[in-house]
């Protein structure tokens, strides 16, 4: 589907030397594996925070049903922080622009977790989730054009699906652990994969500046 979908130009171009390792490969699968757990702790997060606020008791002075609003409001705040992403890649490198957006993503779900009663955590966490989903959409942008410079679009479907298939699999999971230990225990063990993305050791090997080959492969080399 990812093959019909992209400009004829690119599958011309991409016609010699295609091999689906090129999009799923050892080189690429630190992208897919961080869209895929961005795609389930965001899924969590959009499916799940609202309930977990009412569920709870609300917030003070808001009527019943009203935590919604208030999340999908505040998820928008700092939305335009992901037309900087551009920016601030190029000043702080991509590795740092991702480090700091999972950490951004983990506090988030904490303060679902355990502050869901409190104006200020609560549109914090807002906040900073829609944020971080902004940067992550363009970072993923990024990320796939230097994987695969002569498959950009086809590569960049990839870590779409990625993502897409961690939106499926995050509130499945969640609803079973739901039913078991409650929501407080979900927010926190969803936080726990984004928060190790920052202690990711920096010989991530999709980071370096990469060029492309004959063939359309990618080769790594330090900055």
């Amino acid at each position: 589907m990812a093959w019909f979908g992209t400009p004829k130009l690119e599958q011309k171009q991409s016609i010699k030397g295609f091999a689906l390792s090129h999009f799923y490969g050892r080189k690429a699968w630190p992208l897919h594996t961080l869209a895929l757990v961005f795609g389930a702790t965001n899924a969590i997060f959009i499916t799940f925070a609202a309930k977990r606020i009412a569920d709870t008791g609300g917030l003070p002075g808001l009527v019943a049903g009203g935590a919604s609003a208030v999340v999908f409001i505040s998820y928008g705040i700092l939305g335009f922080i992901g037309v900087a992403t551009g920016r601030l890649v190029g000043r702080f490198d991509l590795g740092a622009v991702l480090r700091v957006t999972f950490a951004a993503a983990a506090l988030s779900m904490v303060l679902i977790a355990w502050a869901p009663n409190d104006w200020i955590p609560v549109i914090t966490a807002s906040a900073l989730h829609g944020a971080a989903l902004m940067v992550v959409s363009a970072v993923l942008s990024f990320w796939s054009l230097r994987l695969f410079p002569n498959w950009s679009t086809t590569g960049f479907t990839t870590a779409l699906m990625a993502l897409a298939i961690g939106s499926l699999i995050g509130p499945t999971i969640a609803s079973g652990v739901i039913a078991r230990t409650g929501e407080q225990a979900v927010f926190a063990l969803a936080a726990v994969p984004s928060s190790l993305v920052p202690l990711w050791p920096k010989r991530l090997p999709a980071l370096p500046t990469i060029r492309s080959s004959p063939v359309g492969d990618c080769d790594y080399s330090k900055r």
